[in-house]
């Protein structure tokens, strides 16, 4: 059996319902005067993606810290199947 990866995953149209969401503005609508403007950007806009190719990010620091490596993971009890070495060779192949 195929694992489903979006079991449980709660579809973007149903957390914009939400009373709390507080949705950004679609990406062409958004003025960029400066840095600040810049998160703006909805995670699934080209220009999202764009202003964080190459880029060490918060999702890419765990593996470039080696917290997923097998000796680091087993001394933080993160589980087996979210560690392994490729989680820090992705790492570096989207930031270089």
């Amino acid at each position: 059996a195929r694992p489903n990866l979006w079991w449980r995953a709660i579809p973007t149209e149903h957390l914009r319902l939400h009373p709390s969401f507080e949705a950004l503005p679609e990406a062409h609508t958004v003025t960029v005067s400066g840095p600040g403007d810049l998160c703006q950007f909805r995670q699934e806009s080209m220009e999202w993606d764009l202003l964080h190719a190459g880029r060490l990010t918060t999702s890419r620091m765990g593996p470039a810290l080696g917290i997923y490596e097998p000796t680091g993971a087993r001394v933080l009890g993160v589980p087996r199947s979210l560690s392994g070495h490729h989680k820090a060779l992705d790492a570096f192949s989207l930031v270089s």
